[in-house]
């Protein structure tokens, strides 16, 4: 039998079952968000659209920082009318089963377009905005007095949150691009990273400071709208700067590495384990993402602080792998790329990933399958393919998750959105029906008496000696 018509019976078999974890919490939906103290009403113009389009707004991703109670949402500016791209809400304030209303964090001053915005798009060049060459423009970071951050922040279009647990803040990738339905791109600043100090009390006094802003370079990116995930790598004998910070661009096929100390970027682009694979690219059989490299999962460090980075493209059915040695070596080109970055298996049949998250208290790896639109489970000391894969949660039909990620408390959010519609249509969202959901699980209840629940030590195809020899 061909290889892949293994990994489809494989994965009727294992995967063509009901929810097998009676604990997951429905925890809260929206049909389209409703916001609290906006500065304008809906249908305010700005530039040649209204203020806040409903049927065009969706939840896209979302993070949850418990010590605060704080949880992050995000909705990227990928269709016009979206009054802010990265929100927040307190969870003491809503129970389960209820539709939080959103404010714009940090402030809807940050978050708010231009008339301006609007005057160049992506057809007729970039429209990027100059460096300050005042410092009456800047202000010195209060965390670090080497780097600086401009007064007048603005996000414009944020995709998803990324919260370090360990350090108390929040990393998100502002990509400086805006997307019309019709599918006109308007470029209106650089894209950045932006770190921002999540506060214990942050839900009372909705301050959050920022800790850095710094812009990617050109030489590191061509499609900044192709910005999606942020993974945080904390080396092992140092302190919460001592990161590096590894960022997927779906678009140009690229990992982009970030060394947090030394302020330098540096960018690994079109190997073939980071290309989409077009035939897998479809959702529900009818929406095409023709995503590339996406979802980085960070395993365990060994101890020389390295680890095992796990990868997919958004559109293949192959899950990668490398060290994170090699990713941050800086000296890997297009033309030099080794037998470093390696297949380890697949998913199976509609088994292409949006989102993974490797959990180091029990080393599994959740997956937010795209095509199926499930949540699977992998345990990393078990071989990769289709036997050793459970479901967790079989959605509902077309919902999709769009995020998958373990809390400080040990609990497994998994996000739904309408990511399809919105990205892979010009059809308005049903807001009659509800659009993005937010459940969770304790990771122990969602693994227990599964497969994922057996570690069979790790393998060697996996383990590379455990990276020593790399």
């Amino acid at each position: 039998m061909h290889l892949f018509g293994i990994f489809c019976f494989f994965l009727v078999v294992f995967f063509n079952t009901k929810d097998t974890c009676a604990d997951i919490q429905d925890m809260y939906y929206w049909k389209t968000p409703e916001f609290e103290n906006q500065p304008l009403k809906d249908d305010d113009y700005i530039g040649p659209y209204p203020y806040y389009i409903r049927s065009n707004v969706d939840v896209l991703g979302s993070g949850y920082h418990a010590q605060s109670g704080l949880m992050i949402v995000t909705i990227g500016r990928l269709r016009e009318g979206v009054p802010t791209t990265l929100n927040a809400f307190c969870t003491s304030d809503y129970p389960p089963g209820t539709s939080p209303h959103l404010w714009a964090f940090p402030d809807y001053k940050s978050n708010t377009l231009l008339p301006s915005d609007y005057s160049t798009n992506v057809h007729q060049g970039r429209k990027l905005d100059p460096e300050p060459t005042s410092d009456e423009l800047r202000h010195k970071n209060p965390y670090n007095n080497n780097y600086y951050i401009k007064s007048d922040l603005r996000l414009i279009s944020v995709y998803h949150a990324s919260i370090d647990n360990k350090c108390n803040r929040l990393y998100v990738i502002d990509t400086g691009t805006m997307r019309t339905n019709d599918n006109v791109r308007y470029w209106i600043q650089k894209p950045a990273l932006v770190v921002f100090d999540l506060p214990p009390d942050g839900c009372t006094t909705r301050k959050f400071p920022i800790i850095r802003r710094v812009e990617l370079p050109e030489s590191v990116w061509r499609d900044p709208l192709g910005f999606d995930y942020a993974s945080i790598d904390h080396q092992i004998k140092g302190g919460c700067d001592d990161i590096f910070i590894y960022f997927d661009n779906i678009f140009d096929n690229s990992i982009v590495v970030y060394d947090y100390v030394k302020n330098d970027f540096w960018m690994l682009a079109n190997h073939t384990s980071f290309l989409p694979v077009p035939d897998e690219s479809y959702i529900l059989d009818k929406y095409q993402l023709n995503y590339g490299v996406m979802n980085i999962a960070l395993g365990w460090p060994d101890k020389k602080g390295n680890r095992i980075a796990y990868y997919a493209p958004g559109a293949s059915t192959a899950e990668y792998a490398v060290t994170t040695k090699t990713l941050k070596g800086k000296r890997k080109t297009q033309s030099n790329f080794g037998s470093e970055f390696r297949l380890i298996g697949y998913h199976g049949c509609k088994g292409s990933i949006h989102r993974q998250f490797f959990d180091l208290s029990c080393g599994v790896m959740f997956f937010a399958h795209m095509a199926s639109g499930e949540i699977a489970c992998w345990n990393v000391g078990n071989p990769f393919n289709p036997n050793y894969l459970h479901t967790i949660i079989k959605p509902d039909p077309f919902e999709v998750f769009s995020d998958v990620y373990v809390d400080a408390e040990g609990y497994l959010w998994m996000h739904s959105c309408s990511i399809y519609i919105v990205l892979g249509s010009s059809d308005p969202l049903d807001i009659t029906k509800v659009n993005s959901r937010l459940r969770k699980v304790r990771v122990q209840d969602a693994i227990r008496g599964t497969v994922c629940d057996t570690y069979g030590g790790l393998p060697d195809e996996i383990a590379w000696n455990y990276l020593d020899d790399q």
